[in-house]
Order: structure tokens, then C-alpha cells, then sequence
């Protein structure tokens, strides 16, 4: 635009020099004066070709740096358009690597949820266990306390059977025989051991029921009533032979519940005890085919 305007005023002021040259023209008369004045024109139009040449000079190297600012702007335009593409293919990229490590954290929180869930499984189970076993424990416990319940009963129950069958020794005197001896006490066992509490109890067994077998066998009688034998089918004899079985009786029934109440079967295989109690049990059948021949 200021090229144009910058032309205007050339092309004025142009027509006003050739209006000046007419003007001169038509006052000049002298030929002196008319080849000056060619001469002036000649210099004008050669000075007007120049700015013309200076002009289309001017404009072509204008329409040349036209054209370079156009490569320029052009190459620009590519470069941000590569730029932009660039950009886009880094976006993609960074988008798909953002898909991707969104994926393996969400695969890693599954991992770490199945295994959180697995360990939570095996930690119920383990403490379902140690319930199962705390109440086998207590169950087991439980159980024992009873058993001791019972055993404590049947001790009780035994002593006590212990204490009345005690009392049968006065009837030995009803044999005509000698007064019953009290067997002499063995040392007390340590209560903490089983077999030797069960030794003790056998060692006074023995002890009593080999008493009602020398007695059986014919003892030296003691006192008055007991020079008088008893005669088979007399009154006292049979009064005799009853009170003998039922002491034996009580002996063997003694014997058994306190080896079952006391020491729960943990020293039937002393030689001992098997042979206190074939005795006792010898003893009352000799008694009871005395009582039938009688």
C-alpha cells in the first residue's frame, strides 16, 4: 500500500513538471533556448527511465522478499505442523504408557488383593484351628476333671466300704478260732505315683485276706468260746461259714472297686494282685460248698 502511494505522488508530480516544460515551451521563441530545453527533456525522460528501472528494480527485489517471506512463512507452517504432529505422537504415546502402567497397577492391586484375600483364608482357618483345638483342650479338660470327679466319688465310696468291711475281722472270733490280728500297716506311698499307692493297697489285701486263710486252715483258738469247735451243720457253724463269706465278700468287692475307682486298670498285671484276688475269690467258693454240703 505505501508502494502505491509512494507511485501517486511520483506520477504527480511528473505531470506537473511536463505542465512546467509546456508552459517554458510556449514562452521560448529562441532556437538556443529550444535545444536547451530538448536537452532538459532528454535529461528528464533518462532520469525518469532510471527512477523507473529503480522502480521495477525495487519492486522485484520487493516481489523476491515477498517471496522468501513466503517460503519462510511456509516453511514455518511445516515446522509447526511437524511440531504439531510430534507433539500429537508424543500425546498418543504418553497416553498409551499411561493405559498401560494404569493396567499393571490395576493388575498389581488384583495380585495383592487375591493374595491379601488368601492370607486372610489361611488366617481364619489357622485361628479356627486353634479355636478347634482350645475347645479339644477344654473338651479334653472338661473330661479329665470329671473322670477325677468320679475317681474321687468311687474313693470315697471304697474307703467307706474300706472302713465297714473293716469291721467284719470281730466276726473271726465266732469260729471258735483265734482273735483276728491287726495286719501291721505299710509305709504310706507317695500319693504322685500310681503303681506304688497300687502296691500298697495289694500289700494290705494280701495281708488281710491271708489272715481269713490261716484262720480257715485251723489257727490256735483264743479264749473260752473259741476251744469249742464247730461242728458241720451246727448252728454256729453256719453262723460262721456266713460271717467268713461275707467278709471275704466284702474283701474281694473292696479290692476291686478301689483297683477300678483308684489306679483305672494300671496294675492288674502285678502278680501280686492276681493272686490276692484268686485267694479271695477261692476262699468265698470254699465257703459257699461248705455252706451246701452243710
Amino acid at each position: 500500500k505505501q508502494l502505491e502511494q509512494q507511485q501517486q505522488r511520483e506520477l504527480q508530480q511528473q505531470e506537473l513538471e511536463q505542465n512546467r516544460v509546456w508552459q517554458l515551451r510556449l514562452q521560448l521563441t529562441d532556437p538556443q533556448q529550444r535545444e536547451l530545453e530538448e536537452k532538459r527533456q532528454q535529461q528528464e525522460k533518462a532520469e525518469q527511465r532510471e527512477r523507473q528501472r529503480r522502480q521495477q528494480q525495487e519492486q522485484k527485489q520487493r516481489q523476491q522478499r515477498q517471496a522468501e517471506e513466503q517460503k519462510r512463512q511456509q516453511q514455518e507452517q511445516k515446522r509447526r505442523q511437524e511440531q504439531q504432529k510430534q507433539q500429537e505422537r508424543r500425546q498418543l504415546e504418553e497416553q498409551q504408557r499411561k493405559q498401560k502402567q494404569q493396567q499393571e497397577e490395576q493388575k498389581q492391586r488384583q495380585r495383592q488383593q487375591q493374595e491379601e484375600q488368601r492370607r486372610k483364608q489361611k488366617q481364619q482357618q489357622e485361628e479356627q484351628k486353634q479355636r478347634q483345638k482350645q475347645q479339644e483342650q477344654l473338651r479334653k479338660q472338661q473330661q479329665q476333671e470329671e473322670r477325677q470327679r468320679q475317681k474321687q466319688q468311687q474313693q470315697a465310696a471304697a474307703e467307706k466300704r474300706q472302713k465297714e468291711g473293716g469291721q467284719t475281722r470281730r466276726s473271726w472270733r465266732l469260729f471258735g478260732r483265734r482273735k483276728a490280728k491287726d495286719t501291721p500297716e505299710t509305709p504310706q506311698p507317695d500319693p504322685n505315683t500310681a503303681q506304688a499307692g497300687a502296691k500298697h493297697h495289694w500289700g494290705k489285701f494280701m495281708g488281710r485276706v491271708q489272715g481269713l486263710q490261716d484262720n480257715k486252715e485251723g489257727d490256735q483258738a483264743q479264749g473260752a468260746e473259741d476251744a469249742q469247735p464247730a461242728t458241720p451243720g451246727s448252728v454256729s457253724a453256719e453262723r460262721h461259714d456266713a460271717a467268713a463269706m461275707r467278709a471275704c465278700a466284702a474283701l474281694v468287692a473292696e479290692a476291686r472297686a478301689r483297683w477300678e475307682a483308684e489306679y483305672n486298670g494300671q496294675y492288674i498285671d502285678d502278680i501280686s494282685a492276681v493272686v490276692v484276688v484268686m485267694h479271695a475269690q477261692t476262699n468265698y467258693s470254699h465257703l459257699q460248698q461248705r455252706k451246701a454240703l452243710s
